[in-house]
């Protein structure tokens, strides 16, 4: 009806026992009615009518009628008041979490099974699976008790005792055991045939009448409608009984799952942090410590739990909750959890193929594990197996087939190794598709030996390789006489061994040398000792001599064959010898000094591998014969530590960050209670390959990481840069307009100045040296860790991460800064006056390569430069003599700048120009303070 000026005071009844409990100045409150005034101010703001029951409840229990009945979809129902849209997705949020509605929002068979009863879906979800867990009469008490207030009470004059009292029901992990603990206490004390027992047993207790009048009217409801006896007996304890309890309630209440972060402390779905109700039994209050420095009590409170409500107050709480273990979320929630899978690898020792499991719910991760990855992609698992036990695996495989393919595998990739075949790196490919295109669902030895048993007593041979399967069909040819597997060195047998990894550390031959043999070995044993690779190094050698050597010996190829055939370097020095082999046989004068130090490539000068004499393994090993022998004479101050450490730590030929994270420093060992370190570090290697090492200085290891760790970003950034590179060729169209405006704005002046303005015009950088600067200056500014320290991979990741990200702009703003800088250029170069030494400043800070010279710092402050010489040229042009003074300022910090120490030239070169721009056009400004005193103390150090 509408209102009226007349109001309506709202009423309510006043009990007797919640008079009882007040007192005023009028003495005793009795029986009434309560009747609220307001403001007529207050009264007019309120609604007209109460909100409508269908936009305030929620909807899970309608959406759940309505799709059982066919009533059609809430959305399209034509409601008097329709519900909020956000209402009705928290509606089919809640049912779907309950497992009523599958994904299409269809109804499931737990659904049908919920709509059938006359209770709340949430309650009956727990009801439901109590019935399966064989707990139904447990939770009948908690669904009831969770449905009316808590019965404790907990007057202000009595807290102490009320916590007393309730502490005699309380059950250390489980709140919702606590209510259980009630109801069995007010059956044995018959509180639930009411009168005086009931009054007594919740006055002693602190418990409310009303509530629990209220909590045995709601059970007895409840037990009706799940068809349960309700006065069944209940017999609760720690133990399966209580797990299947708790298995109930988390049913209704995975939105309520929460794990520990800290005492009290929980986090929960969306990354929210709650804490436990204070008046839960779980909660912890920190106690006094007995002593000044006493280790405080452990912490008891469970890792995961689950809370029949959050609600929000001063903070976020958890009340009413539980502890749980996370295997039933896993368990209960099957249709939440998200199911994620990484990290797939073979592990020998399992010998299966394993994927790392992540079980999350709502965000939160749940489980965490390895698991048959076999069982989640069986095709991609049985590649894993083949490739890593099958092909790459050090453990035998106790299967014929295997140890003959790895035999066959050995002597093809040693035939292409030593002839340098490139077909070295297809054998082991050939043999991995072998293996795969033979087995499917094999990811472990069990499914291996399951399938060989099946199928040899038909196919023996199913498994084995032919020589064709490996090789291509192509015969490979190799004299074993030309390619010895060991060689005979005074009374010593050494082995060789092949590889053909152009660029790796053991490309080409190496020989295994005992300690006591390296200290006497010679370049002309070593180098000569593979007659398969003599031709070869003849060749290389004779073509890397002189011109007039060389033309003396042409045709080369007899020539080469004879010194194969024919030279024998004994035990002397091998180019000593060889060179008087030539001069003696060909009559062509040639000494040792005409080969420079690196005339062999790496492959064709073979690697020596120093073996320890006790510990059977590699003491040292290089191709540089005379730095093992210097390594092999101070071998007695090497330790086990040293090698474990290098063994350990040194990591040769890295393409990515794959070797972790390195420590500052390392500890190598304790002599004489001294530490003795080493400092990890990149370093790149001859031939840019990228070395993690460990070095004695920490200086050396702080100035060769730089560059490794921009190689490695360089690695990384393959295509970006190949993007940049092309995008820098339009500096191309920057340098050709402004040189041509350059051309036809100063004519005149050219002929004035003459061939000093041409030699200035002269050293403009070509478009090739524009762009490899340009490259240089964007990849040096955004490919550094600044600080260096600590090198780690989160760090690394992070800056490659950024420089991806920069590079377009960087581009663009070095391509901004060309087209001023030239276009600045030009105007100094056409400039009719011209002030003395205009060519050396031009040459100075515009040389050729000025990108690669200027920090990116600096190159925003080059135009200011270029306009404060503008300005200069104008006023020399009219004041002469004014400037040959400022000149002279200037010229004597100029000429001292070679004086300066090295680690205050870069900073002293800076705040030169800008003491120029101060003296010749300080209207432009300084980037930062310039004075003869500040110069001064740089160049003093």
């Amino acid at each position: 009806a509408p209102r009226t000026r007349t109001k309506r005071l709202p009423v309510e009844p006043v009990s007797q026992s919640s008079a009882n409990q007040r007192k005023g100045r009028a003495g005793r409150i009795q029986d009434g009615i309560c009747v609220r005034l307001y403001s007529e101010e207050d009264f007019e703001k309120r609604p007209r009518f109460t909100q409508p029951e269908i936009q305030r409840a929620n909807l899970a229990e309608v959406i759940l009628r309505m799709k059982a009945f066919g009533l059609g979809e809430i959305e399209t129902f034509p409601f008097l008041n329709p519900p909020l849209p956000a209402s009705i997705r928290s509606g089919y949020s809640l049912l779907h979490e309950l497992g009523a509605l599958d994904d299409e929002h269809a109804l499931t068979g737990l659904g049908r099974e919920l709509a059938r009863l006359p209770l709340d879906p949430s309650l009956g979800r727990m009801l439901l699976h109590a019935r399966r867990e064989n707990v139904l009469p447990e939770l009948l008490v908690i669904a009831a008790g969770l449905s009316v207030p808590d019965p404790r009470e907990r007057p202000e004059e009595n807290r102490d005792a009320a916590a007393r009292a309730h502490q005699a029901f309380a059950h250390k992990t489980s709140d919702f055991l606590s209510l259980v603990r009630i109801w069995q206490a007010a059956d044995e004390a018959g509180a639930w045939r009411g009168g005086n027992a009931q009054r007594r047993f919740c006055k002693s207790n602190f418990l409310s009448v009303m509530r629990m009048r209220e909590w045995r009217d709601i059970h007895g409801q409840l037990a009706d409608s799940m068809d349960c006896d309700p006065n069944t007996a209940l017999n609760i304890t720690d133990g399966p009984a209580a797990d299947a309890v708790h298995r109930a309630v988390l049913s209704a209440l995975l939105g309520h799952v929460a794990r520990k972060e800290d005492r009290n402390t929980y986090k929960t779905s969306g990354n929210r942090q709650i804490a436990l109700f204070p008046g839960s039994h779980l909660h912890e209050r920190r106690e006094r410590r007995a002593a000044k420095g006493a280790t405080p009590e452990k912490s008891r409170q469970p890792a995961w739990i689950v809370a029949a409500e959050i609600v929000e107050t001063s903070q976020l709480f958890a009340r009413t909750a539980a502890g749980i273990q996370p295997e039933w979320i896993v368990d209960v929630g099957a249709h939440l959890c998200e199911f994620r899978y990484s990290e797939p690898e073979y592990e020998e020792k399992t010998g299966r193929v394993t994927a790392l499991e992540r079980v999350l719910l709502h965000g939160l991760e749940v489980k965490r594990g390895r698991i048959d990855y076999g069982k989640v992609n069986a095709k991609a698992a049985t590649e894993i197996f083949v490739r890593g036990a099958l092909i790459d695996g050090e453990t035998p495989i106790p299967h014929t087939f295997h140890a003959a393919n790895r035999r066959l595998r050995d002597k093809l990739e040693t035939a292409f190794a030593r002839t340098r075949s490139q077909r070295v790196f297809q054998v082991a490919e050939k043999l991995y598709d072998f293996y795969n295109n033979r087995l499917e669902g094999v990811s472990s030895m069990h499914d291996l030996n399951r399938i060989v048993r099946a199928r040899v007593k038909d196919e023996p041979l199913f498994l084995h390789a032919a020589e064709s399967d490996l090789s291509g069909g192509i015969e490979e040819v190799c004299d074993p006489a030309l390619f010895p597997d060991e060689v005979l060195m005074g009374n010593s047998v050494l082995p060789l061994h092949y590889a053909y990894s152009p660029g790796g550390e053991k490309d080409g031959v190496t020989v295994r040398v005992p300690l006591p043999v390296a200290q006497h070995l010679t370049s002309g044993q070593i180098q000569w000792m593979v007659p398969g690779m003599r031709e070869e190094i003849a060749g290389v050698l004779l073509r890397a001599l002189p011109k007039s050597a060389r033309r003396r010996l042409m045709p080369m190829e007899h020539k080469m064959r004879e010194i194969a055939q024919d030279f024998d370097p004994g035990q002397n020095d091998f180019l000593t010898a060889l060179a008087k082999f030539i001069t003696r046989h060909y009559d062509v004068p040639v000494t040792a000094t005409d080969w420079a130090a690196d005339a062999l490539p790496p492959y064709l000068r073979p690697r020596v591998e120093v073996m320890h004499p006790e510990e059977n393994g590699t003491l040292t090993a290089g191709r540089d014969l005379d730095e093992i022998r210097r390594e092999v004479r101070t071998h007695e101050v090497e330790t086990g530590a040293r090698a474990e450490a290098l063994r350990r730590w040194e990591k040769p030929d890295v393409k990515t960050w794959s070797f972790g994270d390195l420590p500052d420093h390392i500890v190598v060992e304790h002599l004489g209670g001294v530490e003795v370190r080493a400092w990890p570090g990149l370093k790149v290697e001859r031939g840019g390959v990228i070395s993690v090492r460990l070095f004695n200085d920490p200086q050396e290891a702080e100035k060769s990481a730089p560059p490794a760790v921009r190689l490695l970003a360089e690695h990384a950034l393959t295509r970006d840069i190949a993007w940049l590179q092309k995008e820098l060729r339009t500096l191309t169209a920057v340098a050709a307009p402004a040189a041509k405006k350059a051309a036809a704005g100063f004519q005149d002046a050219l002929s004035q100045v003459g061939a000093r303005l041409a030699g200035v015009a002269d050293a403009s950088p070509t478009n090739e040296a524009l762009q490899a600067s340009a490259l240089e200056h964007v990849l040096a500014h955004a490919l550094r860790l600044e600080p260096l320290r600590p090198l780690t991979e989160s760090r690394f990741l992070a800056m490659v991460e950024s420089a991806r990200k920069e590079l377009p702009g960087l581009a663009r703003r070095v391509r901004e800064y060309c087209v001023t800088l030239f276009e600045l250029r030009r105007q100094l170069l056409a400039s009719p006056r011209r002030y003395p030494g205009l060519d050396p400043d031009l040459r100075r800070l515009l040389p050729p390569d000025f990108l690669k010279t200027t920090p990116h710092e600096r190159l925003t402050h080059l135009p200011r430069y270029l306009k404060a010489m503008l300005v200069r040229c104008e006023r020399a042009g009219m004041q002469p003599a004014k400037d040959a003074d400022r000149a002279a300022l200037v010229n004597p910090f100029a000429e001292a700048y070679s004086e300066v120490p090295a680690h205050n030239r870069e900073a002293y070169r800076w705040l030169l120009e800008e003491y120029r721009v101060s003296l010749f056009a300080q209207e432009l400004g300084t980037a930062q303070p310039a004075s003869p005193k500040r110069l001064e103390a740089l160049l003093e150090g």
